[in-house]
């Protein structure tokens, strides 16, 4: 795996200086996300990954990217409706059997390599149609936080 394109906190790089260091690369998720409406990019520092790009859509995390030198690591997570979707559209099924498997969802993870801007795009898709509420759907209520002394 190649190392962080930016692992110091100091200088926060820009998006612009991002997408120069992941190079050609960055076309793909460019072109995946075009037209996609309300999203927002966000950076973050991570002390192991070093800083790092997150996209959200309307308030809802849509994937994470992690910039290397030449290219990417981009990570999203499923939650039970878009593993069920990503299983009927036939989209990777293959990584969905190795997927590991957390609390917050199915963590699907790809470098620059396996994706195209098509299948990036399309997988955002199911992501997007997977975070909104079905119509008719109860809002989800807190759940209370685990007694300490439990």
């Amino acid at each position: 795996m190649r190392a962080p394109a930016f692992p110091e906190r100091s200088p926060t790089p820009t998006l612009n200086g991002i997408a120069l260091r992941i190079g050609p690369a960055w076309s793909t998720i460019s072109e995946a996300l075009v037209g996609t409406a309300n999203l927002k990019r966000d950076r973050k520092f991570s002390k192991t990954s070093g800083w790092y790009l997150i996209f959200d859509m309307s308030g809802h995390r849509l994937f994470y990217c992690f910039p290397k030198m030449g290219g990417f690591l981009l990570k999203l997570v499923y939650n039970d409706r878009g593993v069920q979707a990503l299983e009927e559209a036939g989209l990777v099924r293959d990584r969905l059997r190795a997927a590991k498997k957390y609390a917050e969802g199915t963590l699907l993870e790809f470098t620059e390599e396996e994706l195209t801007p098509a299948l990036l795009a399309q997988l955002l898709r199911v992501k997007a149609g997977s975070m909104t509420r079905q119509p008719g759907a109860k809002p989800r209520k807190p759940v209370p936080p685990e007694h300490p002394h439990r």
